[in-house]
Parts: C-alpha cells; sequence; structure tokens
C-alpha cells in the first residue's frame, strides 16, 4: 500500500513539474530581437516595438505590458497615430505570440475587440 501511495504522490509530482516547466519555459527575454514574417518584420524591446511592412511602412508602437500566460506571451501594446484608433476599442490592444521552437513563433488567428479577423501569421529570427 504503501509503495502504491508513494508511485501515485511522485507521478502527480511529476506532471505538476512537468506543467510548470512549460509555462516558465518561456520568457519576456525570448520575445526581444527582430522577428520576420511573410507580411515584413516586428524588432521587440522592452518598452516598444517596431512593425516594418514588406511595402516600407514602419510602426513603433510603445509597450504597455508584457505577460507569461500558459504557453504564450502576450503583449499590450498603444497604438501610434498611424494606426486606426476606435473610441469603443479603448487606448490598448493585445496581441499574443505562442509555439515557439527553435527560431520560430506564431501569433494565432483569432477575432479582434472590433470583431475583424487576424489572421494566423508565422514568425522565425531573421
Amino acid at each position: 500500500m504503501r509503495k502504491a501511495v508513494v508511485a501515485i504522490v511522485s507521478l502527480v509530482l511529476s506532471v505538476a513539474l512537468a506543467h510548470e516547466s512549460g509555462a516558465q519555459g518561456l520568457s519576456k527575454e525570448m520575445l526581444m530581437g527582430r522577428w520576420c514574417t511573410a507580411a515584413g518584420s516586428y524588432f521587440f524591446e522592452p518598452d516598444k516595438f517596431t512593425v516594418t511592412t514588406n511595402a516600407g511602412r514602419t510602426f513603433v508602437l510603445p509597450i504597455v505590458s508584457i505577460e507569461i500566460k500558459d504557453a504564450t506571451i502576450l503583449v499590450t501594446w498603444t497604438p501610434d497615430s498611424s494606426v486606426a484608433t476606435d473610441p469603443k476599442l479603448g487606448k490598448t490592444r493585445t496581441t499574443t505570440f505562442g509555439e515557439f521552437s527553435g527560431g520560430n513563433m506564431a501569433q494565432p488567428a483569432g477575432t479582434s475587440r472590433d470583431g475583424s479577423e487576424s489572421p494566423r501569421r508565422e514568425f522565425h529570427r531573421c
């Protein structure tokens, strides 16, 4: 009986630690630097990120916060004057990044607060 209890406790602890280490494996530092996608590139710094499109347009977006949630990194940012603003959406936007693997990550497809769909974007270090 004692061996069974020890085995069960060991199993529960190993599952809990595996789940915790997966979430702890992400860090804000993993996001920093330059990432390229089919539409252009993003350059992340602790207080801002710069989006450069393939058409040569550049947007510098101040970062309000960077949070680690489960297996994703959520970046809350403030649109600059060149990004269309809608008072109903509030003063900040949040973008989610996940699927970090080697030099790759993804921005999953989703629905914005204004109801518009955003496409899935795959990034690689560049």
